[in-house]
């Protein structure tokens, strides 16, 4: 299982910034790296966030600080 990872930033206060995490029923990485439509849903239900990058990965792959 892939997990999307999306970097996203407050629009009004770009230096406060978090990581997003979603369950990915991709195939593979270049599958997962373009689900837009989990982007953009996420985009549309957070207009004052911004995404400043993204990734993919195996899923529970990334620790968390």
């Amino acid at each position: 299982m892939l997990e999307l990872i999306m970097s996203v930033c407050l629009i009004d206060t770009p230096t406060k910034c978090k990581d997003v995490h979603f369950n990915s029923s991709a195939q593979t990485t270049m599958q997962c790296m373009s689900d837009i439509t989990t982007m953009a849903d996420w985009i549309g239900k957070n207009p004052k966030w911004v995404i400043t990058k993204w990734h993919c990965t195996g899923a529970g792959t990334e620790a968390s600080l």
